[in-house]
């Protein structure tokens, strides 16, 4: 009987992603980029909690490499990526035409690089894809579960950009506009 209830979650959940109607309210929550200079002072000041918490992950990984002026110099200027933060509000979805008042806003920011910009990808040399798992592959993976018993985990790294293997060639960024947080 659990094997059937699992299968008919799976079933459930399949005909869910395929409706157009649901997968509206399936988007993922606080997706929309923010402004944080049009917000309010005290929204603004979480968003700026948020990029120091950011910047602070870039420096614990040693990501970056700070270059002395000299340096600077020896870089060509169309090998240089601008950095820039995407801010969202996690809220946002569920707020809908609520105030921050009446739903806190969970302030979120990421320092991105442009990769779509990198001279080496424009020329093709390197490789872009960033492969998932399918809406079929994952219903696969649900069936083979609910079929044999198994308990299904899910996780989340935090940092995922910055824990990955080091690469082998040199980026070279500027930081983004309106600065670094101290």
């Amino acid at each position: 009987a659990k094997q059937l209830e699992k299968h008919l979650e799976w079933q459930s959940l399949l005909a869910r992603r395929h409706a157009p109607v649901v997968r509206r309210e399936l988007h993922k929550k606080g997706s929309r980029e923010l402004r944080i200079d049009r917000l309010p002072p005290k929204v603004k000041e979480l968003f700026i909690a948020s990029r120091a918490k950011e910047w602070a992950s870039w420096l614990s990984y040693n990501t970056i490499k700070f270059l002395s002026q000299k340096e600077q110099r020896e870089v060509p200027l169309d090998r240089i990526l601008d950095l820039r933060f995407v801010d969202t509000d996690k809220n946002d979805a569920e707020r809908g035409d609520r105030s921050y008042d009446e739903l806190e806003c969970k302030a979120k920011s990421r320092l991105v690089v442009p990769g779509f910009k990198d001279p080496d990808a424009l020329a093709g040399k390197l490789q872009t894809a960033s492969p998932t798992l399918t809406a079929e592959g994952t219903a696969v993976i649900g069936q083979l579960a609910a079929s044999r018993g198994w308990e299904l985990h899910q996780g989340d790294v935090d940092s995922a950009f910055l824990n990955s293997r080091e690469i082998d060639r040199e980026i070279f960024v500027r930081a983004p506009r309106g600065g670094l947080p101290a």
